[in-house]
């Protein structure tokens, strides 16, 4: 009942509002530049022979910035040289090239897919993200609760982790936990917090945590880079010596 109840209020609410939003604003500049940055993923998928059909992802990563890509970044090459097939989506063209760029390197084993945000007539045949994906465990970084990713979830076959959640605005502003958070977080299966002071606030303001653990993975990331930092400054910079 409640997955029905959320279908119709996803469809005939949020995607109704964004698709009239989309027409009368089609003129902003903001949107003419999403609507170009969200077109590349028809280039894409023509290019790319990895289709639903031969292509099962073990995870999916999503993420919005180059910031939250790094975060991520050491558990995505793990996964990568463990064999694993990934699937990739990001909101931001700030990390387009990042994610172009680890593509390059395994191109067997990475399908990627920019966050189709705008629903209209320009952008017609443009796949929604649970038709899009294949994973059945999905990995968001931080700060997109977007509802698509909730109805994904719904499935009692998905598995929804949120890595390094933080709740810094409302713990400044001394503000309660929207209820939208409060729906979401109730869906995800595991949840590591950025800091145990944004654990702590969530367990005051009663948000429904099923497992707990902090941890920041930027530190075996920074590792990572000092291990091979001379190999790295000689080749682009080999006047260095």
């Amino acid at each position: 009942m409640k997955k029905k109840i959320f279908v119709f209020l996803y469809h005939f609410f949020y995607r109704t509002l964004l698709s009239f939003l989309t027409m009368i604003l089609f003129w902003h500049k903001g949107i003419r530049t999403r609507r170009h940055f969200e077109r590349k993923n028809f280039d894409d998928s023509e290019k790319d022979n990895s289709d639903r059909a031969s292509f099962i992802a073990d995870l999916c990563f999503e993420f919005s910035s180059e910031g939250e890509f790094q975060q991520v970044l050491p558990l995505i090459q793990d996964s990568l040289k463990d064999g694993k097939k990934i699937e990739i989506i990001f909101f931001s063209p700030s990390v387009e090239h990042a994610v172009q760029h680890l593509v390059s390197e395994y191109p067997l084993q990475i399908r990627f897919m920019r966050f189709p945000l705008l629903y209209d007539f320009f952008l017609l045949g443009q796949k929604s993200i649970m038709n899009w994906m294949t994973a059945k465990k999905l990995i968001l970084v931080r700060y997109d609760f977007f509802p698509e990713f909730y109805l994904w979830s719904l499935d009692e076959n998905h598995q929804l982790i949120v890595l390094w959640a933080s709740f810094k605005k409302e713990r400044i502003q001394n503000k309660e936990i929207s209820l939208w958070k409060k729906i979401f977080f109730k869906q995800v299966d595991y949840i590591v917090f950025a800091t145990l002071k944004e654990y702590e606030f969530a367990h005051k303001s009663g948000l429904f945590i099923r497992e707990k653990d902090v941890f920041d993975l930027r530190t075996i990331q920074i590792k990572k880079r000092i291990e091979i930092k001379d190999v790295t400054l000689n080749q682009k910079f080999p006047q260095l010596q």
